[in-house]
């Protein structure tokens, strides 16, 4: 195995070597934990034959803590990369800036269907990560010099606002420097006085009025979760699935009212929907059906059905 060099959040190389010592993991694996990085190697056959190949890379992320009370982004992946002249050299040998750049264009056109805006808000992210640096800043702009442009363009004609907000994100992460700052400048945004001292990765545009409206060329076709054909909640109170400890001592049944039973049951399915609240529903339906083996009707069956395809 070649020696791998990783970059750390404190742009210095690292650099860990295997020598073939290494303790064998589950027999087969290799785990290598040096400087505070962990390799996982992967082994194509017996623990004493065959080759290794790099599987996982596991390293710490220290936080920078700050008194002010700011969100800070997780670490992304092109934004280390772009931190270092190597990085960015990777990223330009890939083509990843021509390929994610290829969905911010369709969008731009009207072309990206709506199943592809994970896709697009993703790429936009990762613009917005690689720009947040001097050196990524100028990789854009070399690659691609109307690409920022096309995302504030999409920021003020996006029907969808996941994707406006996206936009607004991204450009504050790209006004981190100065360079960044005054290419947003030009394209018609505004910062705090004390954005760059504060690092508060900050960009609102200059134009609000337009930022939040939609275009006059597009017809508003409504909200698909106020329609009231797309029923998709359950016509259970959410008390019915209560979990016991907040319940009264005299109401723990997990049937409740006898005569609530569909009821009861439908809250409880809905609740499953949230990994907050599942536990206790879980266990609830468990007991409903060791208690009152009764047969569910067709109703109640499309009901519950409806209930955990609208959650998905």
């Amino acid at each position: 195995l070649s020696p791998v060099c990783l970059g750390s959040l404190r742009r210095a190389a690292r650099t860990i070597k295997y020598t073939g010592k290494e303790p064998f993991f589950n027999n087969t694996d290799t785990i290598i934990q040096k400087q505070g990085v962990t390799l996982h190697l992967k082994s194509c056959g017996k623990k004493s034959e065959g080759t290794r190949s790099l599987f996982q890379v596991f390293f710490h992320v220290p936080i920078i803590q700050t008194n002010f009370n700011i969100v800070r982004p997780l670490p992304h992946f092109y934004g280390e990369l772009a931190a270092t002249d190597k990085g960015c050299d990777f990223i330009k040998s890939k083509g990843d800036i021509h390929r994610l750049a290829k969905v911010v264009k369709t969008a731009v056109h009207g072309r990206l269907p709506s199943e592809k805006n994970l896709e697009l808000r993703a790429s936009i992210w990762a613009f917005g990560m690689i720009g947040s640096t001097e050196i990524g800043l100028n990789l854009l702009n070399e690659t691609d010099s109307v690409l920022l442009g096309e995302i504030a363009r999409l920021s003020y004609s996006s029907l969808t606002l996941s994707i406006r907000t996206t936009c607004f994100l991204a450009m504050g992460m790209v006004a981190r420097t100065e360079a960044g700052q005054e290419t947003l400048k030009k394209l018609g945004y505004q910062f705090p006085v004390d954005n760059l001292e504060l690092d508060l990765a900050i960009a609102i545009p200059i134009n609000l009025k337009q930022f939040f409206s939609q275009p006059s060329d597009e017809l508003y076709k409504g909200s698909w979760a106020l329609n009231e054909k797309n029923c998709f909640h359950v016509p259970s109170p959410p008390k019915l699935s209560k979990p016991s400890s907040l319940k009264k001592k005299d109401s723990i049944d997990p049937i409740g009212d006898p005569n609530r039973l569909e009821e009861t049951i439908l809250a409880h399915i809905a609740a499953l929907a949230c990994n907050v609240t599942q536990k206790y529903p879980c266990e609830a339906l468990s007991k409903i059906k060791k208690k009152r083996s009764t047969d569910c009707d067709s109703a109640l069956i499309t009901t519950a059905l409806r209930s955990w395809i609208n959650a998905r």
